[in-house]
């Protein structure tokens, strides 16, 4: 059974390739072969990294060129995965997140969730403490 954390979450094994895109990008100057990143991973067979790389296209994390042998770029998420940094992608999930829980909240001083958008980011989170 084959381990799947979810559709926009990495498995440790996608992660690991990632990270060797990355780093022998920055190494070399220019994308690397899927062999080179085969051998760097410790993969036996380049079609396993080729799936990874598959799974990180989906997720648009790399972009790979058909046909040229350093075709396999990261992108601006791609670079911001392996930083750790958050992306526009994990900041807008977090607002709809958030704006779920305004939504179900009951506030004296804010009528309406879209109320929110007027209100100083400094009285949102003094009301956020007051009733949690």
């Amino acid at each position: 059974m084959t381990y799947s954390p979810g559709p926009n979450r990495l498995t440790p094994e996608a992660r690991r390739v990632l990270q060797a895109i990355h780093d022998l990008s920055e190494e070399r100057g220019v994308p690397p072969t899927l062999r080179e990143v085969t051998e760097a991973t410790g993969r036996r067979a380049w079609s396993t990294v080729a799936h990874h790389v598959t799974t990180l296209q989906r997720l648009g994390l790399v972009r790979s060129y058909p046909g040229q042998p350093r075709g396999t770029y990261l992108t601006d998420a791609g670079r911001a995965e392996v930083a750790g940094q958050p992306t526009l992608t994990d900041a807008a999930r977090h607002l709809r997140e958030a704006l779920a829980i305004l939504s179900r909240l009951d506030s004296d001083r804010i009528d309406t969730p879209l109320a929110w958008a007027t209100v100083a980011p400094e009285d949102i989170l003094e009301h956020l403490e007051e009733t949690a």
